[in-house]
């Protein structure tokens, strides 16, 4: 098929720092979508997954208790976002984001001011990006699909003013 041997393809990675996957998070995560960024980028509650990439009848009959996992109170993503230690995604290809460990440490204010930091979430901290060393090209692929070309024109507000505006310039049912 003309790629050369060996290659492969990666669209983002996450790696954390205890063993906290299991079926419930790995649907969660499947849910959320292969950009690391809505893991790392929400609050705790409000992470809206795209349940629709993950329902198939493979997955329906599988023994995955759906009721915890469609219950968005019983699942928290609090401990996965807690023990992140890196993330790749493909949108860049040249960095890997290493966030450091949070800790209740004193903020470097110095003369008398002292500010406990609340957040105790890794993935909350500003991640320290690395450059990676690669001995090849990367070649990004894009895959085109319907969501891809609708964000490329603009989103889909531009076809909600389309359809406002031949709906302004009158006209019959067939010519709308």
């Amino acid at each position: 098929n003309g790629e050369p041997i060996g290659s492969w393809e990666l669209g983002g990675l996450l790696m954390f720092r205890k063993p906290v996957l299991d079926k419930k998070f790995a649907i969660w995560l499947t849910a959320l979508g292969p950009d690391c960024y809505t893991l790392t980028k929400s609050r705790v509650g409000d992470v809206k997954p795209a349940w629709r990439s993950v329902f198939n009848p493979k997955t329906l009959t599988a023994g995955i208790p759906w009721d915890e996992i469609l219950d968005s109170k019983k699942v928290n993503l609090k401990e996965l976002q807690e023990t992140l230690l890196l993330s790749y995604s493909a949108k860049r290809p040249d960095i890997i984001n290493i966030y450091p460990i949070a800790s209740p440490a004193l903020s470097g204010l110095g003369g008398g001011f002292r500010v406990v930091n609340v957040e105790q979430r890794s993935s909350q901290l500003v991640p320290i990006c690395i450059q990676l060393v690669m001995y090849c090209q990367a070649a990004p692929k894009h895959y085109s699909s319907f969501t891809t070309a609708i964000d490329s024109l603009g989103g889909p507000e531009v076809f909600l003013f389309l359809f406002a505006r031949v709906v302004d310039m009158g006209g019959n049912a067939i010519e709308q």
